[in-house]
């Protein structure tokens, strides 16, 4: 494996989705052994959301995938050992040696590029059987499970418990600071920064990206809340996600760092997936990671109210995708038919440190 293949390969790999794009990853590169060290920067997603670092092990997950499916583009087999010190290093996720083969072009290669974060309204109707089947024979893991729902009284039960997180993140004001933190609010800087939450991929209407630029400073966004402005926001998203094909969840039976990376794997290759059928696809999981939060009792700086709504709606999340016992709902999703979205996030070239041995 020479540096220059190496770089082609992350290049690509690298458009996987994480929280915020906030892309928490580095690399290091042995020339000696040929062997890639891919690490995960604990520090750079949401420290709220991100409980126990299972949003960013999620994410790394899927880069993984990436880099699998672009290794075989590239005549390689890329051999990945996860967690190679017994996670004494929680932030070492894995180890991968690239086997020399003939190149294979894996049929989801052409679409890693194109798959975006889609946040439009999408057609109401629901997923077909045949593409339902697809998605659930093309990401199968052993540490999880894949679970669709396109019937109209599901979705249309799921979409509040859904956007109840909006209505928290706007009236909490440790979220609040942090979704703003990360907003970008320029495509000059969304250029500039590679990173970040590109505020025309939210898909607001006019009126509601003028607004957003006052809302941003949390004494402003009280006022609004006081009138009732975070309700109407859940009730928008409300909306929007009830105006899905399905709604998804990848289910998970143990809570270990290695399972979410591999939850994150079958995102990756359900995201990419839909992509081929021509589906959009949209995250939709901050509920599922709060509700982990409060389970375990990390509840500080959080009104009993809120802790009330969050739990309520994971208890209707789970019994919707009939999670059981102790089972983990790793993360949720919405597809179906949309329009294109009207801009996209950039990536971040990848940082790949050299050394000798």
């Amino acid at each position: 494996m020479t540096q220059e293949t190496l770089k082609v390969i992350l290049s690509e790999a690298v458009y996987a989705p994480s929280g915020d794009n906030l892309q928490p990853w580095h690399f290091e590169f042995s020339r000696q052994s040929g062997v890639l060290k891919v690490f995960a920067d604990l520090k750079k997603d949401n420290f709220v959301l991100n409980f126990r670092w299972r949003g960013t092990y999620i994410a790394v997950g899927a880069l993984l995938e990436n880099i699998s499916i672009t290794s075989k583009k590239n005549g390689f087999t890329a051999r990945i050992k996860l967690f190679p010190d017994g996670q004494s290093q929680p932030n070492f996720i894995a180890e991968i040696l690239f086997e020399k083969n003939d190149p294979d072009e894996d049929e989801l290669y052409e679409f890693i590029r194109s798959s975006r974060t889609n946040r439009r309204p999408y057609e109401k109707d629901p997923i077909s059987e045949e593409k339902k089947a697809a998605l659930l024979s093309g990401a199968r893991n052993q540490f999880c499970r894949l679970i669709l729902l396109s019937g109209r009284r599901e979705i249309s039960g799921l979409a509040p418990a859904f956007s109840v997180m909006e209505r928290v993140a706007l009236e909490n004001e440790t979220l609040h600071r942090l979704f703003f933190k990360d907003i970008v609010w320029s495509e000059t800087e969304e250029k500039e920064k590679k990173s970040g939450l590109y505020l025309k991929t939210l898909e607001l209407p006019s009126p509601a990206g003028m607004v957003f630029r006052l809302i941003k400073y949390w004494p402003i966004m009280k006022v609004f809340n006081a009138l009732g402005f975070s309700r109407f926001a859940a009730f928008g998203n409300a909306s929007v996600y009830s105006s899905s094909g399905a709604l998804g969840a990848i289910i998970m039976s143990e809570t270990t760092a290695k399972a979410f990376v591999e939850a994150g794997r079958m995102l990756q290759r359900t995201w990419l997936l839909c992509t081929k059928l021509g589906l959009s696809f949209q995250i939709v999981t901050g509920i599922v990671f709060l509700a982990e939060k409060f389970t375990s009792g990390e509840r500080k700086g959080f009104t009993g109210k809120h802790i009330a709504l969050v739990e309520n709606s994971n208890q209707t999340i789970r019994k919707h995708f009939d999670a059981r016992g102790e089972e983990v709902i790793g993360l949720t999703f919405r597809i179906g038919v949309a329009k294109p979205p009207s801009a996209t996030s950039s990536r971040k070239e990848p940082v790949i440190k050299i050394v000798q041995k």
